[in-house]
C-alpha cells in the first residue's frame, strides 16, 4: 500500500545495549541513546528524506533505569534537538515519544520552533497536553484507553481536532495480557466517539482529516 503506508525514520531515546535483538533474562537490556547512535543513523535518514512523511520515533524518555541522571537527559535532548532541526529543514512531522518527560518534550519542541508534532501514547498530565494542543501538536491514543484512566482523562481534555488513532502494537492493548493488533484501533475510535458524543462515522472522518493535516506528505501521496 505505497500511497497509504509510508515510513518515518529517527533515533529513539532508548537503545538496546549491544544492538538490536540482545536479550538478557528474556528482556532486552536498554540504555540511554548516545550522540554516536545519531551520527551512525543520520546518513540513512538524510538519504531517505524525500521518501519520509516524518522523523520518528524520536523524543525523550526519562525512565530512571536507563536515564539515571542529568547528563543522560541532556544527551537525549541534544539528540532530539538535532532531529527536530532536520525535520524543520525538510518540512517533516516529528513523531514523538515522551515517556516520563511529557512537559519537557513539549517545552523543548516549542523552544525549537517545531510547528508539527505527533506525540504518541502521551503519559504526562493532561494540562501539559492541552498546552501542546494549543501549539498545534497532535496526540494519538492507543487501545489501552479502554482500561487506563490517564488516557481517558487525556481524551476528555483534548479537542477532537488534536486527536489521532494508534495501537503501538504489540503493546498497550485493551487488556494487559493481550497482544495488541492494528485492528484494535477500532476500539479507540469508538471510545473517542463516545467521549465526544458523536457517531463513529463522524469521529472516523474527523480523525482521518487530522491524520492528513498532521502528515501532509501522506495527504499528498493520497492526492488529498
Amino acid at each position: 500500500h505505497p500511497s497509504f503506508i509510508r515510513p518515518c525514520l529517527g533515533v529513539h531515546p532508548v537503545q538496546q545495549a549491544g544492538g538490536p535483538g540482545l536479550l538478557v533474562g528474556g528482556e532486552s537490556r536498554n540504555r540511554c541513546v548516545q550522540l554516536d547512535d545519531l551520527e551512525k543513523a543520520m546518513p540513512a535518514i538524510e538519504a531517505a528524506a524525500d521518501r519520509l512523511i516524518g522523523v520518528g520515533e524520536v523524543g525523550l524518555d526519562f525512565t530512571p533505569r536507563w536515564c539515571p541522571d542529568e547528563a543522560a537527559r541532556e544527551t537525549q535532548k541534544a539528540v532530539l534537538r538535532r532531529q527536530a532541526e532536520f525535520a524543520l529543514r525538510h518540512d517533516l512531522t516529528l513523531n514523538v515519544h515522551s515517556r516520563s518527560a511529557g512537559h519537557h518534550c513539549i517545552e523543548l519542541l516549542h523552544s525549537l520552533g517545531v510547528r508539527r508534532a505527533h506525540l504518541h501514547a502521551f503519559n504526562g498530565r493532561p494540562h501539559y497536553a492541552v498546552t501542546g494542543a494549543q501549539l498545534g501538536y497532535y496526540f494519538s491514543i492507543p487501545p489501552e484507553v479502554v482500561r487506563d484512566s490517564g488516557k481517558q482523562r487525556l481524551v476528555a481534555a483534548l479537542p477532537l481536532d488534536r486527536l489521532l488513532l494508534e495501537t503501538d502494537s504489540p503493546v498497550l492493548g485493551p487488556t494487559v495480557d493481550q497482544r495488541n493488533e492494528p485492528s484494535n484501533a477500532r476500539l479507540v475510535l469508538e471510545f473517542i466517539a463516545k467521549d465526544k458524543a458523536i457517531s463513529t462515522d463522524a469521529a472516523a472522518a474527523a480523525l482521518l482529516d487530522n491524520t492528513m493535516k498532521a502528515y501532509p506528505r501522506l495527504a499528498r501521496a493520497q492526492g488529498v
